[in-house]
């Protein structure tokens, strides 16, 4: 992993004010990869402390500055503003029968997915439109 390049920081620093993020209460780290969270198929991955308000993104090294990456951003800093709710989720499937939680948990991730990657998505072009990005 390597030190992410000044416009990726600014992405993911611009994206924390906008979501609630950007006080000195949270602290992120921001690095590159080839393979973000160990595997081929992510642009980003995050991992989450909510709790202690620690946040670890590892961004793919092949991005570059432009409306991509700021959605990259976007989608990832989505994902640590939610990870209160995630955490109460993921305590609920627990609580409920074994063969259930695996199904559970598995639409349950993909919805939030879903969601995060549509409001990146929209996010970042209603800035764009706006003249903001």
């Amino acid at each position: 992993m390597n030190d992410a390049p000044e416009w990726l920081v600014k992405h993911i620093q611009d994206a924390r004010q906008l979501l609630g993020l950007g006080g000195e209460e949270w602290h992120f780290t921001v690095k590159t990869s080839e393979k973000p969270g160990g595997t081929d198929d992510l642009d980003g991955q995050i991992n989450v402390d909510s709790v202690y308000m620690n946040a670890n993104i590892e961004i793919i090294n092949t991005l570059e500055d432009g409306d991509r990456s700021q959605e990259v951003a976007y989608h990832e800093v989505i994902h640590a503003a939610m990870e209160d709710i995630n955490r109460i989720a993921y305590m609920a499937i627990r609580a409920m029968p074994k063969g259930r939680r695996k199904t559970v948990r598995k639409f349950y991730n993909e919805a939030v997915e879903r969601f995060v990657t549509r409001t990146s998505r929209t996010l970042c072009a209603n800035l764009k439109k706006d003249g903001e990005l």
